[in-house]
């Protein structure tokens, strides 16, 4: 009876000596925390200036173009001319981008490509155009709002020189606006180049079918 009293008390004794010893472990050696994850915030997505959301609403979709060329350089008596144009957000939102086809009497096929932006820094809109009728494309200028006109003033070559130009947009609707180019002599008189009517492809087949 003594032995297996002093047996339970052996065993009691080591069984408190290694909880001991495991306490002492953990006490010593506490678990190791998960390191905290770093997450980097994202970056806000840009979006297009109110300028441009503007630019686009007024411009976006496809268009049914009428046309006359005035400057006689181009064609003889001037000329005239219809075709289509289609313009549409970039990438992103941040541009226009036009295609337009168009066939005039005299001159032919007229196949043109522009891209229009804002440019924050210059507090007006940029553009480039690009058409068959060169081997080079020609930047818009600087364009800004007149009103309700939307004026843009740059050069284009002409012959060895180098002239003024005013592009004018102008009698916005919400399915319609108007085109105007002018030349400049520099002494601030303006003679017209090139005009054209915009009308929604849409509303145009409406019209039609009544």
């Amino acid at each position: 009876m003594r032995k297996l009293v002093l047996l339970c008390a052996l065993s009691v004794f080591a069984m408190t000596s290694v909880c001991a010893q495991d306490t002492a472990k953990k006490q010593t050696n506490p678990p190791k925390k998960a390191k905290a994850t770093q997450t980097t915030p994202t970056p806000p997505v840009p979006k297009p200036s109110p300028e441009m959301q503007k630019l686009t609403k007024l411009f976006n979709g496809r268009w049914n173009v009428t046309g006359k060329i005035q400057d006689e350089m181009w064609a003889k008596g001037g000329d005239e001319g219809s075709g289509v144009e289609v313009a549409k957000s970039g990438p992103g939102g941040f541009t226009s981008i036009s295609d337009a086809k168009m066939t005039f009497k005299k001159i032919g096929p007229m196949i043109g490509h522009g891209v229009v932006w804002y440019d924050e820094s210059k507090k007006a809109f940029q553009g480039i155009w690009c058409d068959n009728g060169g081997p080079t494309c020609m930047p818009s200028g600087e364009g800004k709002w007149d009103g309700d006109k939307l004026v843009f003033l740059g050069e284009m070559p002409m012959g060895p020189q180098t002239i003024p130009v005013r592009q004018t947009y102008s009698n916005f609707t919400e399915n319609s606006f108007e085109w105007a180019m002018e030349a400049g002599d520099g002494k601030g008189n303006w003679k017209p180049e090139m005009s054209l009517k915009y009308q929604r492809a849409v509303e145009a087949k409406k019209a039609a079918k009544n």
